[in-house]
């Protein structure tokens, strides 16, 4: 049977009986005069595909397209693009190229999706604020988006992972994982995927929003799941003995809210 999430079923599950502090973060994000066509992008965005998604599928998407960091090294990331954003987000863009497509995009497939098919969410906004033909910012813009694309590749790897090989099916939708920092959800059972590293949103200190604190004093049971890094230049897919850990971990936190 098809499934599929959307804003409602976000709103339905996540914002309606969240209490007070997930309102506030909602309104707030209603009110921003930037958002709007990004609030009106996550409405719109319906999650079919994704739960289709095989890690065959992932594996044929890494093994068709070129590698997403080409030869561009750490040491040539620059810090004024590692820090610049947009109303959309990389998990916006992704997910949206994933459901438009139908499936998992290759690196070049995403490339083009975001650079030529529908430039006016991140790429415009890039070219408008650097000179895109330098090579140091054509590069440096190279490793942060062939990393964010490598980051998004990891988290639904997993999600495939967990749902073909252990049976356990969990909701994903981006305004949920943006917005509320919830990246998987299934009944009351939030969790929380992170991988230690304070410049972004490591599980205690990168994260500016805290879904533990967010859901405070509701019956939602916040679980966060710390995943181990890959290494550089690889498509940092979780290794089996640690897929089957974070398994563990979501199907003891299932059965203590039981």
């Amino acid at each position: 049977m098809e499934h599929t999430v959307t804003f409602h079923t976000c709103v339905r599950e996540l914002v309606e009986p969240g209490g007070p502090r997930v309102a506030d973060v909602v309104a707030e994000w209603e009110s921003r005069p930037t958002h709007a066509k990004v609030r009106a992008f996550a409405k719109g965005m319906v999650h079919r595909a994704l739960y289709q998604v095989t890690p065959a599928d992932i594996e044929a998407a890494l093994a068709r397209g070129e590698h997403a960091l080409g030869d561009v090294e750490s040491e040539e990331q620059e810090k004024e693009v590692e820090d610049f954003n947009t109303p959309f987000s990389w998990n916006d863009v992704f997910h949206g190229c994933l459901e438009e497509r139908g499936g998992v995009p290759s690196w070049n497939e995403f490339r083009t999706w975001i650079t030529q098919e529908h430039p006016q969410y991140v790429w415009e906004p890039l070219k408008a604020r650097f000179d895109v033909t330098k090579p140091e910012y054509k590069r440096a813009i190279r490793w942060r988006i062939g990393k964010c694309y490598y980051s998004l590749i990891r988290e639904i790897w997993l999600l495939s992972r967990l749902r073909c090989d252990y049976g356990i099916f969990l909701n994903y939708h981006v305004f949920a994982d943006v917005r509320l920092r919830i990246d998987f959800w299934t009944g009351k059972h939030l969790f929380c995927l992170y991988f230690p590293n304070s410049r972004y949103r490591d599980g205690r200190e990168g994260r500016k929003l805290d879904p533990r604190e967010l859901y405070r004093g509701t019956d939602f049971l916040v679980t966060e799941l710390e995943a181990t890094r890959q290494g550089y230049g690889r498509a940092w897919l979780a290794k089996e003995h640690e897929v089957a850990r974070l398994a563990v971990s979501i199907q003891e936190a299932l059965a203590s809210g039981d």
